[in-house]
């Protein structure tokens, strides 16, 4: 037996919840706040601001060691490791700010002084962030995952709401880097004193040699998936300058809403599959469970930036930002299965198999850098998008395959999903085009395709969903 507790499935189900609800409440109250900051500060602002994020994301590649995961998936834990582990990340970001400061000489020369301050006060929140990455490990390991989604709901809306007052008062895109500084400094304070984890200095080399080879695999892996989320928009912002890369920004940000929202979730089912990576039935059960809401879920919002992308950008970011629109569209089924995909990287992470990752992400690559780049001379931001579809769609379903090594391959099918969600885009877009459609209320047409695509579902699947919510009431009971 894995774990002790013979209700592990519940002490997972009631942490999710935990977990879950704080997220959920802090992401609702964080994204009205940032569609407020995008009104107010416009396309330029925020572009020029996504392209300094994207090129500290760059840098932050030397944190992609993530030793805080490789604290939580290791089956032993003990002082040293976790104080090994800080001092790797102090060093690590000792080296970031040195590096950050190099690039800030070019990007002066690029993008004006402003920018160059960007990076230098970006660079500087690292040492923050990293120094949250040990204590939080320890709690997620304890499975006090009230005490992270506290820490989380705290860090995350306290600076927002800070942030949305400097932009009222006029400051600009400095708003969102003196909020990108205070978030992680907030969280690191939270979560030092919540944890119970205090350094002792305790320098290992055995601790270093545990760590390192789950650290090393991590580190193509998470770092080839960082190239994966800033490269076009790098790649934006030195071909098509700054308004470009705002409206592309908040495009990728409207579509990624979906895999924002299952973050409490992928967080925790990390935890799961390590703690059940040896027994293959409770292993199995979990990536199934865990995978048949994901994907049923989040294109519920494919189904609105399908046939509806323009009038959801007027509702939500208002004119300004309409000519984000068609890149959203093409983004539309990457943000319903980006998710999905993320489930079967945590899997592989888990299991400690995280090669099968590292492949998956150059496979991914090599399709994605060389659409990026041609989109750059001839596609725009909206051939850029469709890259980043395609080269994803084709990393899911070699990665899909990887699966059955790990867990049996029924039970997670997403092919009625999908087809729901194809019937109710043709559906819809037939009577756009037919004007049939014309009578109702613009602002009204968005809400449409997702009641359409769940009416579906629930008529299809209405005994498969009930039988899995039983699951969850049957766990919640103890049983």
């Amino acid at each position: 037996m894995t774990e002790p507790s013979r209700n592990l499935g519940r002490r997972f189900l009631v942490s999710g919840l935990q977990l879950g609800l704080a997220n959920w409440l802090t992401y609702a109250v964080n994204f009205a706040i940032q569609i407020a900051l995008a009104r107010i500060l416009g396309p330029e602002s925020f572009g020029l601001y996504a392209f300094v994020l994207a090129i500290n994301e760059f840098v932050n590649i030397i944190g992609a060691f993530s030793f805080g995961l490789g604290l939580i998936q290791d089956r032993e834990e003990s002082q040293s490791r976790y104080d090994t582990a800080l001092i790797l990340y102090a060093l690590i970001a000792l080296v970031g700010l040195v590096i950050s400061a190099g690039v800030a000489v070019f990007l002066l020369d690029l993008r004006g002084p402003t920018a160059a301050w960007f990076l230098l006060v970006m660079a500087g929140s690292r040492f923050f962030l990293f120094a949250t990455q040990v204590p939080q490990a320890r709690l997620e390991r304890d499975l006090r995952y009230g005490v992270v989604s506290a820490a989380t709901a705290i860090s995350g809306v306290v600076p927002n709401l800070f942030a949305l007052g400097l932009a009222v008062l006029g400051v600009g895109p400095w708003a969102l880097v003196i909020r990108d500084f205070l978030t992680p400094l907030l969280q690191m304070v939270i979560v030092w004193v919540w944890s119970g984890y205090r350094f002792r200095g305790e320098w290992s080399r055995e601790a270093v040699e545990r760590l390192m080879p789950f650290a090393r695999k991590m580190f193509m892996a998470q770092g080839l998936m960082i190239l994966l989320n800033r490269v076009d928009r790098v790649a934006v912002g030195v071909f098509f300058g700054n308004v470009a890369t705002g409206l592309y920004d908040r495009a990728r940000f409207l579509a990624e809403a979906g895999y924002l929202i299952s973050r409490p979730i992928s967080q925790l089912s990390f935890n799961l599959y390590a703690r059940t990576q040896d027994d293959r039935a409770r292993l199995g059960r979990g990536y199934h469970l865990l995978n048949y809401f994901m994907a049923r879920v989040m294109l519920t919002g494919s189904a609105t930036l399908l046939v509806f992308p323009e009038e959801t950008v007027r509702l939500i970011l208002g004119d300004e930002w309409i000519e984000a629109a068609p890149i959203l569209r093409w983004l539309a089924l990457y943000g319903g299965l980006f998710p999905v995909f993320m489930n079967v990287r945590l899997l592989f992470f888990g299991t400690g198999d995280v090669n099968k990752t590292v492949r998956a992400n150059l496979i991914q690559l090599s399709i994605f850098v060389p659409g990026v780049i041609a989109a750059g001379f001839w596609g725009g931001p909206t051939g850029m998008a469709a890259s980043l579809l395609v080269s994803m769609l084709v990393a899911l379903a070699v990665s899909r395959r990887w699966v059955a090594a790990y867990v049996d391959p029924g039970g997670e099918s997403m092919r009625t999903a999908l087809g729901c969600l194809a019937a109710v885009a043709v559906g819809f877009l037939a009577a756009d085009l037919a004007g049939w459609l014309d009578p109702l209320p613009w602002m009204l047409l968005p809400f449409l395709p997702p009641i359409g695509y769940l009416a579906l579902l629930g008529l299809i699947e209405g005994r498969g969903l009930l039988r899995e919510l039983r699951y969850f009431r049957a766990l919640l009971g103890g049983s």
